[in-house]
Order: C-alpha cells, then structure tokens, then sequence
C-alpha cells in the first residue's frame, strides 16, 4: 500500500528532497531503482533548528492548506505538518 501510495503522490515529478521524502528513501530506492541518489550531510542540532523554523513559518500559514488543496501531492501538505508535531 505504501509503494503504490508513493508511486502515485511521485507520479511525474522527477525530484525530491528532505522532508518527508527521506522517511520513505528505502520504498523510493525499489519503486526507482535507477534513480540517481544524492546523500548530503549537515549538523543534526542545526538541521532541527532550522526546520524547526521552517515549521512554525508554516504554522502559521494556514491558508496553504486551501490554496494546495487542488494540487495533486501538495494537498497533503496539511497533514504532514500535522504529524511532525507529534514527533
């Protein structure tokens, strides 16, 4: 389900970056398997202050929700942001 969930939120786009994307690398790694894979690395403190930042800018942005609503993947937007505050 998981596969053909991403197979379809994927479908024509030929990128993607951080998050979410690198919680499912293993199940776009299959679904891909001739993508070029770009690994970077950076600070674990000063990644989690930055997007700490970037999460509560979006917070308060509510309007994306609707404004992202007709867009294919991006209409859930919303939820995801709801997830990582439980994390």
């Amino acid at each position: 389900m998981i596969k053909d969930t991403l197979r379809t939120l994927t479908a024509g786009y030929v990128s993607t970056a951080d998050t979410p994307a690198y919680l499912f690398s293993g199940e776009l790694a299959e679904l891909y398997p001739d993508a070029i894979v770009i690994c970077t690395t950076r600070d674990p403190v000063r990644w989690h202050e930055s997007i700490k930042e970037v999460m509560q800018t979006v917070h308060l942005m509510v309007f994306l929700n609707i404004l992202f609503l007709p867009l294919p993947t991006l209409r859930y937007f919303g939820a995801w942001v709801k997830c990582t505050e439980k994390r």
